[in-house]
């Protein structure tokens, strides 16, 4: 029992350490896309600021704890990722690229948070630390271990991220574009939109992933070779 519980306390620390930069990063880009385009409503509401506090999204993190925690007995919950704070933006009709920007601005801090963990992972592996299936090495210290365990969290938060957050983006701007009535608060609206979210991300997040896996494969031979 003690172990369960030292065990536990060990996957809510990692968590928290990959989590809390996480979002901090991605929000205060999002924030600041937004500024950059014309929308200031973010900066208003105080989310362009590297605050954690701005960015903790409590559900978020608790469903990301439920997975690690829990996942063997809820099976749905497992591969869940935890996601900070929604923020409300207030693009202009004018310039189509801008509003699809502001959009994909998570997604797009995501990708580069993925890479750029990626890039530390095959570091790390051409230096003898991990092993061709990134796994660490027996000699590695407790701290090291520690340490690419926490960056290998992080990369894969930010994989599944970057497919959903990316998926969303196509999802706000078919809406914004083609269906601006559903901004219209209503029962039927509400139902529609959520069908539609369902199937553009059932559909996108294929896709995405394909070709975030794809550019990965390139990333990771060009690295090696």
């Amino acid at each position: 029992m003690r172990l369960e519980i030292i065990q536990a306390l060990q996957v809510i620390i990692i968590a928290l350490l990959s989590y809390v930069p996480m979002v901090m990063i991605t929000g205060w880009f999002e924030a600041w896309v937004a500024k950059k385009c014309g929308d200031d409503v973010p900066e208003q509401m105080g989310f362009l600021t590297f605050d954690p506090i701005m960015h903790f999204n409590l559900v978020g993190f608790g469903f990301l704890l439920v997975g690690k925690l829990l996942g063997d007995y809820l099976p749905f919950f497992k591969e869940i990722p935890g996601w900070g704070r929604y923020m409300p933006l207030n693009p202009s009709e004018f310039g189509k690229w801008r509003v699809v920007l502001q959009f994909s601005a998570r997604a797009i801090a995501h990708f580069f948070l993925l890479f750029l963990s990626l890039f530390i992972l095959i570091f790390c592996m051409n230096n003898g630390f991990l092993t061709m299936y990134w796994d660490v090495v027996p000699q590695a210290s407790s701290f090291v271990h520690s340490l690419l365990y926490i960056l290998k969290f992080f990369h894969n938060q930010n994989l599944l991220l970057c497919i959903i957050y990316f998926s969303i983006a196509a999802f706000r701007s078919l809406i914004f574009f083609y269906f601006p009535d559903f901004y219209i608060f209503s029962a039927q609206h509400i139902v529609l939109g959520m069908l539609l979210l369902f199937g553009i991300v059932l559909i996108c997040a294929e896709l995405f992933r394909f070709i975030i896996m794809n550019l990965m494969a390139l990333f990771l031979y060009a690295l090696i070779v």
